[in-house]
């Protein structure tokens, strides 16, 4: 904003904030003290698991499939989010990621690009071509923009102009649907200390944000709000626990979170497989292992000896019932203890796999056998190969002397 300068931690205090600093890295406080903001920490940590993770929230967040199964998100779903939603504090400078600066016109249209142009268009994609590395992709962009709409009633005034009306908090339903306004111009939003709230103004507004120790001076038009720093001035943000309005900004910006993967699966509604890739991830759904081929021999003209090797299948789709099938494309594979059964939730299953005596069939040479695993609409498969010998070399043993 023209006519704003940076009013500069006091010299006189950086000796004494050094050393308040270093205090707070050996107690391990700082993260918790700057919790929405410049630092990765553990209240944006706290928001996207108690709004979407079942290892955090009492009542894990849900999406329903078309055949009425009820998914939640797995581990590695949850972690892409989870891990994108973190780094975004890593730039703090895109004001419209953080709502800081009154960037509230382009932070919303932010989150319903961000939704429409982006998130939905890689999850349908992926779940047409079944690819997991597009799925995690537009996981890593739910997390970064999760992120903002979580910063949104930390940095705002929306959360105070509810309070000031006398009304029961709750989640601003425009974010992710509609456009924003910018705040007034030339009217006062803030008091001189930068951080009390004109109370005639009823602006809703965010604080400008220079950097992690100093807060801007406003000598513009209109007094504005400042973000807040460690030290220098308080600001209006709502970003860690000695800050008021914390414990209700949080409570708003899980409320938010849900709203807005709600509106993400609102637009995938009837296309399980994008809605699959979202929630569990490709190689969740199903998990197998080792991916190593196997490769073994035998001679065809002795008896043939007990050869198999196992595979461990995993189901990781939360709370449903997995059907698995087993198959090859050769005659000369077994599979124990059976080619089809159920897995439950988080439920693991090893397969033997065994060579049976029609390999004893084949002609010398060397043979590629494709193992087919499906379940949850998947398809994994893994590759057995064989080489058979004879006594006497590739053409077998010598005919024996006609009599």
């Amino acid at each position: 904003m023209a006519g704003q300068k940076g009013r500069v931690l006091n010299p006189n205090t950086f000796g004494c904030f050094l050393g308040v600093l270093s205090t707070l890295l050996i107690l391990g406080s700082i993260t918790p003290l700057w919790a929405f903001s410049f630092l990765p920490s553990s209240a944006h940590q706290d928001i996207t698991g108690r709004a979407l993770s079942n290892r955090a929230a009492a009542q894990p967040f849900q999406a329903t499939l078309s055949d009425g199964s009820i998914l939640t998100f797995s581990n590695r779903a949850f972690q892409d989010i989870f891990d994108a939603n973190l780094k975004t504090d890593s730039n703090m400078n895109d004001k419209k990621r953080h709502f800081d600066d009154e960037t509230l016109v382009l932070g919303s249209l932010y989150l319903i690009n961000q939704k429409n142009e982006h998130i939905i268009k890689r999850l349908k994609a992926a779940g047409s071509a079944r690819n997991g590395a597009e799925a995690s992709e537009a996981r890593r962009l739910l997390g970064t923009t999760l992120h903002t709409i979580q910063d949104y009633y930390s940095h705002t005034t929306w959360l105070e102009l509810q309070q000031a009306a006398n009304q029961t908090p709750r989640i601003d339903m425009r974010l992710g649907r509609t456009r924003l306004s910018a705040p007034p111009s030339g009217v006062d939003t803030c008091e001189n200390d930068l951080s009390t709230l004109v109370p005639t103004s009823n602006a809703l507004t965010s604080g400008y944000f220079q950097d992690s120790f100093s807060c801007p001076d406003i000598d513009s038009s209109g007094q504005r709000c400042a973000h807040g720093a460690l030290f220098g001035c308080s600001g209006i943000n709502k970003d860690h626990g000695g800050r008021p309005g914390f414990t209700a900004a949080s409570q708003l910006a899980i409320k938010a979170t849900e709203d807005y993967v709600e509106q993400v699966l609102q637009q995938l509604s009837g296309n399980d497989e994008a809605i699959k890739l979202l929630m569990v991830g490709e190689d969740d759904i199903f998990r197998l292992d080792p991916a190593r081929p196997f490769t073994t021999s035998i001679n065809r003209d002795q008896p043939l000896d007990l050869i198999e090797t196992s595979y461990f299948i995993e189901n990781n789709l939360e709370q449903s019932t997995v059907n698995y099938s087993i198959s090859s494309n050769v005659t000369w594979l077994n599979f124990f203890p059976s080619e089809s059964g159920d897995l439950d939730e988080d439920e693991n299953r090893e397969i033997r796999v065994r060579i049976n005596g029609n390999a004893t069939l084949l002609d010398p040479g060397a043979y590629t056998a494709t193992v087919q695993f499906s379940g949850a609409d998947t398809l994994l498969e893994r590759t057995i190969q064989l080489n058979v010998t004879g006594d006497s070399g590739p053409g077998g043993p010598p005919p024996l002397p006609v009599e």
